[in-house]
């Protein structure tokens, strides 16, 4: 598989001792989330999730089949810690075979990590716990960013990842949702779930600040680059600016300023 853009730079910014752990996250990542691809057969699919299932299971024996979650002993990392945070991710898309909308706020958030979380999740092995803190924070800063900027397209393709409670208590209706545009009321729950992505970047301030920081100078400027692109959307009322996956200048630059931030 080709390596995005963006995942580039957050190789690039990742220590280098952390690299190799990062590409296999991302790599298990891939692997389980290609499962529930929309051009897969269902009965395929669904082989292939009891298979990673039987295999989650060798790997806590330490006897694993697959060579990335083979590589995943062979880091140092134990066969525990990588069958927990495995559990999460697969646990994540059984959820999404069964149309799972997360009930509130909080469990949007569980969900999120669960699903986007692996690489913070294996990289917080090696980390202290106010960096596995602040691990999981950016790592939500960074999914919601993207949920939010793709609201539009999701709604469309019958996939919006809103609390259900807040759906309800507004009185969306799934035929709104298919609508060529978003109800205001949509609209009014993204702003509102932007301003958690802010509130979530505010309390990473003192992290910042701390020497350690660089440790997760990656998912930082991962985290920066999705929040950006949040801020364009929101500012077309949610419509994406379409990049191709291409990184901009302006962005680049953002990235460095990141990194400075946290090395400096």
């Amino acid at each position: 598989m080709t390596e995005s853009a963006t995942r580039r730079l957050v190789r690039i910014f990742t220590p280098a001792d952390l690299r190799p752990l990062l590409s296999v996250a991302q790599a298990l990542k891939d692997q389980l989330h290609n499962i529930h691809r929309a051009d897969l057969d269902h009965k395929v699919a669904h082989v292939q999730l009891q298979w990673w299932s039987e295999e989650i299971q060798r790997l806590a024996q330490e006897v694993p089949r697959h060579p990335l979650t083979q590589q995943l002993l062979s880091l140092g990392i134990s066969a525990q810690t990588a069958a927990q945070a495995l559990v999460a991710q697969w646990e994540s898309v059984a959820r999404s075979f069964a149309g799972f909308v997360p009930p509130d706020d909080k469990a949007l958030e569980d969900e999120l990590y669960a699903a986007e979380g692996l690489s913070a999740q294996l990289l917080s092995a090696t980390l202290s716990v106010d960096q596995q803190r602040s691990a999981r924070q950016l790592t939500l800063v960074r999914a919601l960013s993207e949920v939010l900027t793709h609201i539009r397209e999701d709604a469309k393709g019958q996939r919006l990842r809103l609390p259900l409670i807040s759906l309800q208590e507004a009185g969306i209706t799934p035929a709104q949702l298919q609508q060529e545009v978003l109800p205001a009321e949509v609209l009014k729950l993204a702003v509102a779930l932007s301003a958690r992505v802010q509130e979530l970047w505010t309390q990473l301030v003192p992290a910042r600040r701390a020497p350690t920081a660089s440790r997760l100078q990656g998912l930082w400027v991962e985290a920066a680059l999705s929040q950006r692109r949040l801020t364009q959307a929101q500012a077309r009322g949610f419509v994406p600016v379409l990049t191709h996956d291409r990184v901009s200048l302006p962005e680049l630059l953002l990235a460095w300023r990141t990194a400075r931030g946290l090395s400096g």
